[in-house]
Formats: structure tokens, sequence, C-alpha cells
């Protein structure tokens, strides 16, 4: 019987060994993987700050090219008409 329980605690013991190396690599890949994550949310509010602004800036300048053909039209519109009474 001690041969059975010496090959049995043998057995306990690779299983523990095995078991501790699988919760040491579950650590690193939850690292790895936290890194990652991280990596990827900060270049995501990147490309979002960017384009947000990117956005406001178009919007100004079509504002302002709106703007300055309206502008254009109201004075070619007055140049082009003959004055009152002729």
């Amino acid at each position: 019987m001690s041969e059975n329980a010496a090959g049995t605690g043998l057995q306990i013991g690779r299983m523990d060994g095995r078991l501790i190396a699988l919760e040491s690599r579950m650590d690193r890949h939850e690292i790895f993987v936290g890194t990652k994550l991280a990596t990827i949310e900060s270049k995501l509010d990147d490309v979002l700050m960017a384009q947000a602004a990117g956005t406001g800036g178009t919007r100004a300048t079509r504002w302002i090219i709106g703007l300055a053909v309206s502008t254009a039209a109201w004075f070619a519109g007055h140049l082009t008409q003959p004055p009152p009474g002729h």
C-alpha cells in the first residue's frame, strides 16, 4: 500500500505543480490583455478627440464660407439692381 500511496502523492504533487503553472499563465495573460485593452482604449480616445476637433473645425469653416457667399450674393444683388426711380 505504501507504494500506491507514494505514487498517489507524486501524482498529487504533479497536479499541484501544473495548477500553479496554469494560474501563473492565467495571471500573465490577464495582465497582457489588460494592457492591450488599455492601449486600444487610449488610441480610441485619441481618435474620437481628433474627430471631434476636426468636426468642429469643419463646421466653422463651412459657416464662414456660407457667410462669405451670402454676403457676396447680397452685394452682387444690390450692385446689379438699377437705382430706384430709373
